[in-house]
């Protein structure tokens, strides 16, 4: 029998259960689809409740761990642009230079993760974000290297294909394999 299945974000939960090392930890819990099309349930420790205390805070620890048990399925959903922040962070940041890992994870921490940081990735617009560079009481070198980043962000959630919604509506404008100019 054919099963149809449709792909979705896997948002998984949090759960605490008692610890031999620590009285209570935050786990990770989520399903995986088996290549016979069935479930397997997955769990990860997060942290102890002494240390992480809230819920939420176990959920912005995990977070980069959503991108990854979503790999399979990635589409946007539910991708923030936190979410992308940290993500680069944690994967792109180490390969710079020291003062340019610096400067970009000022700039990341302190402008865009503020501004932007809950907004979904498929969500941010263009003009939205060159609008907001104007309005920034910053230099104009400065601005420069904000929507530089910007730039670099979103190249990366399309080549770790967190924001397909995008790529797709940009390649309907520009067409397949053409490069856009700009004057």
């Amino acid at each position: 029998m054919l099963r149809l299945t449709r792909n979705t974000y896997q948002h998984g939960w949090i759960e605490t259960r008692p610890s031999k090392k620590h009285d209570l930890v935050f786990v990770y819990r989520w399903r995986e689809r088996k290549p016979d099309g069935g479930y397997t349930k997955r769990v990860e420790v997060i942290g102890s409740v002494s240390v992480l205390k809230t819920k939420a805070n176990a959920w912005r620890v995990i977070e980069q761990r959503k991108l990854d048990v979503n790999s399979d399925h990635p589409g946007g959903h539910g991708v923030t642009v936190g979410m992308l922040v940290n993500r680069y962070l944690e994967t792109e940041i180490p390969e710079l230079r020291h003062s340019t890992g610096n400067a970009y994870r000022s700039y990341l921490n302190n402008q865009i993760r503020p501004r932007w940081g809950d907004f979904p990735i498929s969500k941010v617009k263009p003009f939205a974000v060159e609008q907001w560079l104007k309005g920034l009481d910053l230099a104009p070198r400065t601005r420069g290297h904000l929507h530089n980043l910007m730039r670099v962000l979103w190249n990366c959630a399309m080549r770790w294909e967190l924001n397909r919604d995008w790529r797709e509506s940009h390649e309907a404008r520009a067409g397949p394999g053409h490069k856009q100019t700009t004057t």
